[in-house]
């Protein structure tokens, strides 16, 4: 396997990406190692194709192109690292982008179309969280659909005061005169790009639940949140909690997830200026988000319209999983 001085060094030339993110290229790289047995920098562009097409691979089976991209982004970070920066590699990056993802998408968005539900489902579904009391529930369904969180930003304490607030940490703030709960994240994957943000709720609905749940004295929305006692090490035991807090989620929004629920919103939007909001809430731009969560994507005009045309740069996608953080 590769040497922990490799992997630190690795881990440190990424430093502003979320941890999902360093988790991922760590995992793709240690691979690729494990794979070809021999340093990331001596693998060929050859071989790192035939790779992708399955050469190799149990039953010679070619990645897909969501998590091909996953692998090029990864060696791609990792070369540029050591200074090695292949002509060919970069036209083999922008061809998988520009084709074979946008090929992918097209294909797994008509599949999704025939069966992701509307709007009213979600609100259905909400709303009878709160009917039944099912109080954390409501609130991250309600959290999730007015912002557009991932699911760790819902990794959130209620507090009171805001000599409570750390700056790695999410928080809802119960204020009064007049009621209100300030939604405050200072730790989500793209806050070394936008910023922390800070949301003012004023729903009633919403506003009093939040503060029925601080007097149960349970403070944060997860349970099980790892502690310095805990008995697993702090790597496994956040590794554990994170994968829980997503089939949490993906349970409280009626077995949809985040991502779903974005891509029905998304296909509910009827002008630009509402995708930029999401843009600005999220923390994803929007060309990802048209590539990425959009189910109508790519259509013969897309590139036509002005959403499109507003938007930043194209990036190669990493795979939506319900577990983005």
């Amino acid at each position: 396997m590769m040497s922990d001085e490799d992997l630190a060094e690795f881990t440190t030339y990424m430093a502003g990406k979320s941890l999902s993110t360093i988790r991922q290229y760590r995992q793709r790289v240690g691979h690729l190692y494990k794979h070809f047995q021999k340093p990331i920098t001596d693998i060929t562009i050859d071989e790192f194709i035939g790779f992708v097409k399955g050469k190799g691979r149990p039953n010679n089976e070619p990645l897909n192109p969501n998590t091909a991209s996953q692998y090029i982004n990864a060696l791609n970070k990792y070369w540029f690292m050591k200074e090695k920066k292949p002509t060919e590699f970069i036209d083999y990056r922008n061809k998988v982008l520009d084709g074979d993802i946008q090929k992918y998408t097209k294909k797994t968005n008509n599949e999704l179309n025939k069966h992701l539900p509307n709007m009213d489902f979600v609100m259905k579904n909400e709303e009878k969280h709160k009917k039944n009391k099912n109080t954390k529930a409501y609130m991250m369904s309600y959290l999730c659909r007015t912002f557009y969180t991932r699911n760790l930003d819902l990794d959130v304490k209620i507090i009171t005061s805001r000599s409570e607030i750390k700056d790695d940490s999410n928080y809802l703030l119960l204020l009064k005169r007049p009621n209100r709960v300030e939604y405050i994240r200072n730790k989500y994957k793209t806050v070394s790009k936008y910023g922390a943000k800070t949301f003012i709720i004023v729903d009633k609905d919403f506003v009093r639940v939040a503060n029925e749940q601080h007097k149960k004295d349970d403070l944060y929305l997860f349970d099980n949140r790892p502690t310095e006692d805990s008995d697993k090490d702090p790597a496994t035991a956040w590794r554990n909690y994170e994968s829980s807090c997503c089939k949490t989620i993906k349970r409280n929004l009626g077995g949809l997830g985040e991502g779903l629920l974005l891509k029905i919103q998304i296909n509910n939007i009827k002008d630009k200026n509402e995708l930029v909001a999401i843009e600005e809430s999220r923390g994803t731009s929007v060309s990802y988000l048209l590539r990425s969560y959009n189910t109508d994507y790519p259509k013969s005009n897309q590139l036509e319209n002005p959403l499109y045309e507003a938007s930043e740069p194209s990036t190669i996608a990493s795979s939506s999983s319900e577990c983005e953080d």
